[in-house]
């Protein structure tokens, strides 16, 4: 615990060494003795540890940790909960935090740890959220913004049009096109489509329905919808499942073509999370920006994707 309480790598290995203690072991009075020591540790320091907290949300965790069996969070100092509360509104937090935040009543429930016990040491240790503008091209301000190192796309300064340019310029356009064409043939193959649709579907004109006229609306089933315009339809509701279907497909094989990662769903292989320093967060139909530190500020990044080059991928 000493050893935990400081930084760097010794202080590091501590914290999951500690925490691989903490969720593999089934002994209450052992797991009850770690939180203790880790909760006076906390009250020793005082207002110092909110100092010191970004070097420390680890330490929070251990000692906000509601035990297996018990009920609420009665076990939890209450200085304990506001400083698990206070670190909860800093703008940098662990991806896992972000991921897996504390209640409202300020503590943490044991499956957190358990999810964390192969160690932090994998996860980024500070990150943020940048929303990103939700008029239906957040998807591709997002991306835009990864490939470009460039955080300005995420912004409603930058207009639809200024973001159809750019996908122009990349290519970008014929990367959605063969998303739309890709993810329809694999989606017939299981879903055959009513006859009216598959007279109807061209990916030419779905691209100019829905992106090129700065609609942006390719994700939604109501969106891709606007190719059956005119056309008399036996089945709408058959017809409008078969949409909501094709534009989730539809976006996944997008984001795998341009080489963007989304965040892994959860924070028990740290594994996943090497090789990446953003990262675009599905909240619904929404998609936000999940960034490192150093992503925006480092000039050699934004430099070598502006040459092309792919971003690093998490995984195949």
């Amino acid at each position: 615990m000493n050893c935990a309480a400081g930084t760097g790598d010794v202080a590091m290995c501590a914290k999951s060494l500690l925490a691989r203690q903490f969720a593999d072991n089934a002994d209450p009075g052992i797991l009850s003795q770690i939180r203790q020591m880790a909760q006076t540790l906390i009250e020793l320091m005082g207002n110092s540890f909110g100092l010191q907290a970004k070097a420390q949300p680890e330490m929070l965790l251990l000692a906000g940790t509601v035990l297996e069996g018990e009920v609420g969070g009665a076990a939890i100092p209450p200085s304990v909960k506001e400083a698990i509360r206070e670190f909860d509104q800093s703008e940098w937090r662990p991806v896992w935090w972000i991921k897996q935040p504390p209640g409202a009543d300020g503590v943490f429930s044991s499956d957190v740890i358990k999810k964390l016990k192969q160690g932090f040491d994998g996860i980024p240790a500070h990150a943020k959220v940048i929303p990103v503008k939700g008029d239906g091209a957040c998807l591709f301000r997002s991306s835009l913004a990864i490939h470009l190192g460039e955080e300005r796309w995420v912004d409603k300064s930058v207009t639809k049009g200024e973001i159809f340019g750019k996908l122009i310029d990349l290519g970008w356009d014929a990367k959605v096109k063969d998303a739309i064409k890709v993810a329809y043939e694999d989606l017939c193959s299981f879903m055959p489509p009513s006859d009216e649709v598959a007279q109807a579907f061209d990916v030419d004109k779905l691209f100019d329905r829905t992106i090129a006229n700065l609609d942006f609306t390719l994700y939604s089933p109501h969106g891709i919808g606007a190719i059956m315009e005119g056309v008399a339809q036996s089945d709408e509701a058959e017809n409008a499942l078969f949409f909501e279907t094709l534009a989730d497909i539809i976006t996944q094989r997008f984001i795998d073509q341009s080489g963007i990662n989304p965040v892994p769903n959860g924070c028990e292989d740290p594994g996943k999370f090497q090789g990446s320093r953003a990262w675009i967060a599905r909240n619904g139909a929404h998609y936000d920006l999940l960034v490192t530190e150093s992503f925006f500020r480092d000039p050699s990044h934004a430099g070598l994707l502006m040459a092309g080059s792919e971003p690093p991928q998490m995984w195949a």
